[in-house]
């Protein structure tokens, strides 16, 4: 065996097939996500096919006890060598008609948990010297303005990506390799859940990728050495690019201590 792999949002989906990719390439694995008929199905499934051990964690990370008890499990396994961060969900409503209650959830799970888990395991792989983080962003993270009921869900991935870049710069050069993946059209059931479909949206089959395929291309990428790795994305020199662009905003934004001339002060 090669090792323990933890998934979040484990019961569908990417995360679902994340856990069938790493118990067929030999990885133990614990099964993170709400629905327990959903996992306890899978996990039997895994350890039945691929002969690995599959233990289910049956948790809500929006709920802070609960989460608690996922960060103590991923902290005390003694070799954990993937931990895919991949729980997640969208509202589909504007941001203005979402209820208090809804906005701190998603926010607990797409920014706080993951930070939270991935803090959990990051020492014990540092002092390893080995270990792949894979965070599961989405291509919104690329749209300037993103849509009314895209609002909370663009800016909470956008996070996602910003925080494993630092994360990379923390510990790339530690043996630990990190990805966000900017998932685009794919196959789950997220859209399900509210009764639409990508044809609802004038978006056909042939451009929705299977998730297994994406999980392909992440697995690919982390050899690669691509910390955001988009999966239909041909000319990555784009991403060079973006980020050239942003450094000289960066270096014009604390400069010369000087307003733009834009502004004339005192015109």
């Amino acid at each position: 065996m090669k090792g323990t792999s933890l998934i979040t949002g484990a019961t569908s989906g990417i995360g679902e097939a994340f856990s069938r990719r790493l118990a067929r390439n030999g990885f133990d694995v614990v099964l993170v996500g709400r629905r327990a008929e959903r996992l306890e199905a899978l996990a039997a499934e895994l350890h039945e096919h691929f002969g690995v051990n599959a233990d289910v964690l049956v948790a809500d990370l929006a709920d802070g006890e609960q989460l608690a008890r996922v960060e103590e499990r991923a902290a005390s396994e003694p070799d954990l060598r993937v931990l895919v961060n991949n729980a997640g969900f969208t509202h589909l409503r504007p941001f203005n008609e979402l209820s208090t209650g809804e906005i701190t959830a998603m926010i607990h799970v797409h920014v706080l948990a993951l930070t939270r888990i991935t803090r959990a395991v990051l020492p014990g792989m540092l002092d390893r010297g080995r270990g792949d983080i894979i965070n599961v962003a989405s291509d919104g993270i690329f749209v300037p303005y993103p849509a009314p009921v895209m609002v909370e869900y663009a800016a909470t991935k956008a996070y996602i990506a910003t925080f494993t870049r630092g994360l990379h710069r923390l510990a790339g050069e530690r043996g630990i390799r990190v990805q966000a993946l900017c998932t685009g059209f794919v196959r789950t059931d997220i859209l399900e859940r509210h009764g639409i479909s990508f044809q609802d949206w004038g978006i056909g089959d042939e451009v929705v990728m299977a998730a297994e395929d994406q999980i392909s291309c992440s697995l690919a990428g982390l050899e690669l050495g691509e910390v955001i790795c988009v999966p239909t994305l041909q000319d990555t020199s784009l991403l060079e690019r973006i980020r050239e662009l942003e450094s000289e905003v960066r270096d014009q934004s604390s400069g010369s201590g000087e307003p733009a001339a834009r502004y004339k002060f005192g015109a």
